[in-house]
């Protein structure tokens, strides 16, 4: 009985001291960063991950597939990979909001009108604006209508987020 206790322990302790001691913000940081550098090539232009935001702002594309073995290859280790592996939904949503992040900061939002998604986007967007000009906010600026807007990330996000290992 003792022995299974003691297994009990080295169990969680293994998983605590992967689990518990992630900081999520640095990691949404670090993720931000290897999106903005990482080159596949020497000879690229731009980082790989930024061409394919840019296709995802321009809704040519609808998936962001991060490679691991690119972000092992970025960071030098395994760690983060592992970490990934182990809590993928977690992972997804960190992801996720560096992505959001990146969009917001690097490309103008592109909205079509014809898409009944960005239909509604853009009648919210339009009454806080107005809302905001009633108050004797700033008018007419995009940003502070992005900003404004309360609709969780998720339902704004127009591309989906998969892992692939190389």
């Amino acid at each position: 009985k003792e022995r299974e206790k003691e297994r009990e322990k080295e169990r969680e302790s293994c998983w605590m001291s992967f689990a518990y001691r992630r900081n999520y913000d640095s990691d949404k940081n670090d993720f931000k960063s290897f999106f903005v550098a990482y080159k596949a090539d020497k000879k690229d232009v731009q980082p790989k991950y930024m061409q394919i935001l840019g296709a995802v702002a321009r809704r040519e594309e609808r998936v962001v597939t991060l490679d691991l073995g690119d972000l092992v290859e970025h960071t030098g280790s395994t760690e983060m990979a592992a970490a990934i592996e182990h809590n993928v939904l977690r992972y997804i949503d960190v992801i996720s909001k560096a992505i959001d992040e990146i969009l917001f900061d690097e490309f103008d939002p592109l909205m079509d009108l014809r898409d009944p998604n960005d239909f509604l986007i853009k009648q919210h967007y339009d009454r806080a604006l107005a809302a905001n000009e009633a108050s004797g906010g700033a008018t007419g600026n995009t940003r502070v209508q992005r900003e404004s807007i309360k609709l969780p990330p998720a339902l704004l996000r127009r591309y989906e987020l998969r892992f692939s290992r190389s």
